[in-house]
């Protein structure tokens, strides 16, 4: 199948919204048809099968499955770009494990089951916004004077936005929800970036589910009316303080990468 060709930005920005929508209903229907999902059971990454199909006809529509994997994965090339998404998993692991309250003890069926569902998670979320969302808008700012970098924001603007999601599931979740907003946005753009430069799918859904696993581990040690509790505001702004300054590294590495 041929590559959709979009000759209007704001087209493109219109299909990268429809997407996201369809993306996260199927995602919302699945949740749904699963049922309550724990981090740690197989629920949360049986979530996924939907969405993960719905995406795949999204990459076959567009044409966009042969950009999956343009170019080899490298390892080096992964770290040199991704390297803050890692270090910012690694400062988020730090400040939950200081603040950790034992409330139960995780199996190593729930540290497996914990790792697949984060890995499943990347893969929609990779798949959806960068492979499909990032590429349909790059496809269309090419034919005006917005730039890939003008598509990396907009798309990651609509990666944060759609967070917003986890307010609707659960009310008591405020100031985590406007934490998820802006930190998935300063994410998805230095994922973006570093799936622009290594032109390979695979590189950020490692460093995705690397973070989510670093930043989400505390959740195996809590029982699940904790996980449903709102966090504090000092713990959001520790969130965005760590990860704003991907934004500035992504943009450095942009700005090296299209001057070679």
């Amino acid at each position: 199948m041929k590559k959709m060709s979009i000759k209007n930005a704001n087209i493109s920005i219109i299909l990268a919204l429809l997407f996201a929508f369809i993306g996260m209903y199927s995602l919302g229907i699945n949740t749904d048809l699963v049922g309550k999902i724990t981090l740690y059971k197989l629920s949360a990454s049986m979530v996924y099968i939907l969405p993960l199909i719905v995406v795949m006809i999204f990459l076959v529509f567009t044409g966009f499955y042969k950009k999956v994997c343009e170019d080899k994965l490298k390892i080096k090339s992964v770290f040199t770009n991704g390297w803050y998404v890692l270090f910012a998993g690694v400062l988020l692991f730090g400040f939950s494990y200081m603040g950790l309250i034992k409330e139960r003890t995780p199996s190593a069926q729930d540290f497996l089951l914990f790792i697949i569902s984060c890995i499943c998670t990347a893969s929609f979320e990779e798949l959806l916004f960068r492979a499909v969302i990032q590429n349909t808008l790059i496809e269309g700012f090419k034919n005006s004077k917005k730039t890939v970098w003008s598509a990396i924001i907009v798309s990651s603007i609509i990666f944060g936005i759609v967070h917003i999601g986890n307010l609707l599931a659960n009310h008591n979740l405020v100031i985590m929800t406007l934490s998820q907003i802006i930190y998935a946005f300063a994410l998805g753009i230095i994922l973006g970036t570093t799936y622009y430069i290594t032109k390979n799918i695979f590189s950020t859904i490692f460093l995705h589910a690397v973070f989510n696993i670093l930043g989400s581990f505390s959740v195996l040690y809590m029982l699940p009316k904790s996980v449903s509790a709102d966090i504090t505001i000092i713990a959001a702004l520790l969130q965005i303080i760590v990860i704003l300054p991907s934004i500035y590294i992504a943009r450095k590495k942009y700005k090296e990468f299209i001057a070679e």
